[in-house]
């Protein structure tokens, strides 16, 4: 059902272009519930994702019991942020 939705938001244009499995969005889950010292870790190493999805994460990361403030967001951002650039450039 999943891998279903997937595809239909493809179709739509609503997703990137490239085609997500099930594993992706299991992936994705998973992240959220990460520590957020793992989280840099995480993204390096799942490349397929976004800036907007690694926001997200981090957004998520925040909402859980050990809530990040608003400096640390910014601070991974910015890393995430860094790493995505650097990827793109090669």
């Amino acid at each position: 059902m999943l891998q279903a939705a997937l595809d239909n938001l493809q179709r739509r244009n609503l997703l990137p272009p490239a085609k997500l499995t099930i594993a992706h969005a299991e992936a994705f889950v998973a992240a959220l519930v990460l520590p957020t010292d793992q989280l840099v870790g995480w993204a390096t190493a799942h490349r397929g994702y976004s800036i907007k999805h690694l926001t997200a994460i981090v957004i998520g990361a925040g909402v859980g019991a050990s809530a990040l403030k608003k400096k640390e967001q910014q601070e991974i951002l910015s890393v995430l942020q860094d790493a995505c650039a650097q990827q793109a450039r090669g």
